[in-house]
């Protein structure tokens, strides 16, 4: 009987931890080189299908909550995902097992963003109905005072 009811959590484990794993891989491969002063920043980013079968997604960037910043501390940012080319919006992403594909995320700032503030944003790959279909990315940025520059 135990090893029965054993093999029955195991089988559960087992098909919770397939269920679980996302089909999708996002990594940063290039930060932003410019100084925290400019108002647009641009991050090479890189999504890999470790999946078996062809994902056809879009890629999601978000403001998002800084958990070690108070809410009065933060600022939104606009977030714009681009090919390599930088020019090109992106929309959706059709990737084949094993394929990788690298794209940029461009945050900027508008002329009237609180100086001395933090931002997050949260970057993953999502399904047509919205569905997280990658682990997510999160970039803090800093948004500096230039006064406070010697």
């Amino acid at each position: 009987m135990k090893t029965t009811a054993t093999l029955l959590i195991l089988m559960c484990f087992n098909v919770l931890s397939v269920f679980s794993q996302q089909s999708l891989e996002l990594s940063i491969k290039e930060n932003s080189d410019e100084p925290t002063s400019k108002t647009e920043h641009y991050y090479l980013l890189e999504v890999k299908n470790t999946s078996r079968q062809t994902e056809i997604f879009s890629i999601a960037a978000q403001n998002s909550v800084c958990s070690d910043n108070e809410r009065s501390a933060q600022v939104e940012l606009i977030q714009d995902i681009f090919n390599k080319d930088k020019r090109t919006a992106l929309s959706s992403i059709s990737l084949r097992a094993g394929e990788s594909y690298q794209f940029y995320v461009k945050i900027s700032r508008s002329q009237n963003t609180k100086l001395d503030k933090w931002n997050c944003t949260n970057i993953s790959a999502v399904s047509s109905s919205r569905v997280q279909l990658s682990n997510a990315i999160t970039i803090k940025t800093f948004i500096p005072n230039p006064k406070n520059f010697n």
